[in-house]
């Protein structure tokens, strides 16, 4: 509705909610819900809210209805965000024990990696289900010890399994020393022969070897250890993110750390890694999120 005033110009009133019409909300909610519409998380129950709102302010003459909050659904359709079946049921099942629910997603945070448990997509969701419903069946919590022998359980068992990262395909030698073999025998390699016949090392060669020695008794700063100005910024940033959460997330997120580090990483490719597993550990305390 809007309001001509001379001295205060134009004024729009929004249109104001009663008890009935949040009731109205409320019972649609739960069939949306049940439609796969993402009221469980904070973003999604506050993004389908203000999407709604904007229909009947835009409505002000139609009341408030389940049937009305459908229609208003139904026009804006692909602006809602929609949940698949398996974070559905995750969500729903969720809500049986918050806690538990929250500590398994803290716990698969750390997984991702080759040989461990999947932690993206439908297979994320499934994973979280089948471990939630086997703990909380025997209301036991989230412990390491916990989760693997439900982990064992389910594996062992017919019925749906649990989804891991699959392991590379390797094609090439197991070793480095099998991938470098040139068929030389070990015992004569890095000899010559010398003057008199003999197998050995020269002058130059022993020289060499002295040389390397030294070089290694007194290392010179790495690439990677020059930093630049931008290079510590992105180094600063990665290790505030290893603060982030309990003691649980920050040894997930330190592992996260180590392992980007060790593999030669840049700084800043470090940290996305890092506010990855961050953001992970962000949206699993979003798993409750109410609807109204």
């Amino acid at each position: 509705m809007e309001i001509r005033s001379e001295v205060l110009g134009n004024i729009t009133v929004r249109r104001e909610y009663s008890q009935s019409d949040d009731q109205q909300f409320a019972q649609a909610g739960k069939l949306l819900r049940d439609n796969r519409l993402d009221l469980f998380t904070a973003d999604g129950a506050k993004r389908s809210l203000e999407l709604m709102d904007e229909w009947f302010q835009a409505h002000r003459s139609v009341p408030v209805s389940v049937e009305s909050i459908f229609r208003a659904v139904e026009e804006r359709k692909q602006e809602f965000t929609w949940l698949s079946p398996a974070a559905t049921n995750w969500y729903k099942a969720a809500e049986q024990n918050p806690q538990l629910a929250n500590d398994l997603a803290n716990h698969l945070a750390g997984h991702g990696q080759p040989g461990r448990l999947a932690n993206g997509g439908d297979p994320l969701f499934e994973n979280l289900l089948g471990l939630f419903k086997e703990l909380h069946s025997r209301r036991e919590s989230a412990t390491p010890q916990n989760i693997a022998n439900a982990q064992n359980r389910i594996m062992n068992r017919p019925g749906p399994r649990l989804q891991f990262v699959a392991q590379p395909r390797r094609t090439e030698p197991i070793s480095p020393a099998a991938k470098n073999d040139d068929g030389r025998a070990f015992f004569t390699d890095g000899l010559t022969k010398q003057r008199d016949g003999s197998l050995g090392k020269s002058p130059a060669q022993y020289k060499a070897e002295a040389d390397a020695a030294r070089e290694a008794a007194n290392p010179q700063p790495t690439e990677r250890e020059k930093l630049s100005a931008e290079d510590k910024q992105w180094r600063r940033m990665a290790e505030e993110a290893c603060n982030f959460g309990t003691h649980g997330s920050q040894q997930a997120i330190r592992e996260t750390f180590d392992r980007a580090v060790g593999s030669g990483m840049s700084w800043r490719k470090v940290f996305e890694e890092c506010n990855q597993v961050v953001a992970m550990y962000r949206r699993s305390a979003q798993i409750s999120g109410n609807f109204r």
